[in-house]
């Protein structure tokens, strides 16, 4: 193993962080803690173990993938007719857009 308090200076200056000493001693030895566990989980033997992503049986329900252009322009050609409703209900209209009194 590498000596964990270079790491940590190391890490730190990487991810640009200003750690004083006593904070990179106090993350060197968690960092070592840490590095101790993951040895111990080397150990384990996973031999006819199968590799899961998750343990829920979840599937992610994915839609083919398919042209709306069609759906697309109805949807427009709608909200464009909405829109018209609205303007034709507002009190003053300027250029399709409505108008309002200046507030400052």
């Amino acid at each position: 193993m590498t000596d964990i308090s270079f790491d940590v200076a190391h890490l730190a200056h990487l991810a640009r962080l200003d750690l004083t000493a006593t904070e990179q001693a106090r993350l060197a030895v968690e960092l070592a803690k840490v590095l101790t566990f993951v040895d111990q989980l080397q150990t384990i033997e996973t031999e006819g173990v199968a590799e899961t992503a998750q343990v829920t049986g979840l599937v992610n329900i994915l839609r083919d993938d398919e042209l709306r252009i069609k759906n697309d322009e109805l949807r427009i050609e709608e909200l464009q007719k909405q829109r018209e409703k609205f303007l034709v209900a507002v009190p003053e209209v300027e250029q399709k857009m409505v108008k309002v009194p200046v507030i400052l």
